[in-house]
């Protein structure tokens, strides 16, 4: 099996990984989601789904539902207690493909398509 690691789709603040961040990654052979208002974090870790197909992958979370939920293909994969407070927005840019590292690294070993950033 070929393990990818990198970010597909991250958001913070370099050198403050805590503050106000998101991410959705590849690492050590699983998915990770992680959300942080800069106090507390949320973490949802779930299998890679790496077996040469096309996956469709949605995470969200939301301060109405009080959730932090993992969809793949279009099923309920997995759902947390949301324990972040509002997520500040800062003018960083949106990374698609890349990770959250000031040195520019973690890139995506793979595709990435169709990325839509709801808020």
């Amino acid at each position: 099996m070929v393990i990818f690691d990198g970010g597909i789709i991250t958001k913070g603040q370099v050198g403050g990984w805590l503050s106000n961040s998101y991410m959705l990654r590849a690492s050590g052979g699983h998915m990770r989601f992680f959300l942080s208002d800069g106090e507390n974090q949320d973490l949802i870790v779930f299998p890679l789904l790496g077996n040469g197909e096309w996956r469709y992958v949605v995470a969200t979370s939301s301060l109405e539902t009080g959730l932090t939920t993992i969809y793949v293909d279009g099923e309920e994969f997995s759902s947390i207690p949301r324990s972040v407070g509002q997520i500040r927005t800062d003018s960083g840019p949106l990374r698609i493909g890349q990770g959250h590292s000031s040195s520019g690294g973690n890139w995506f070993n793979g595709n990435v398509d169709e990325v839509m950033n709801l808020q």
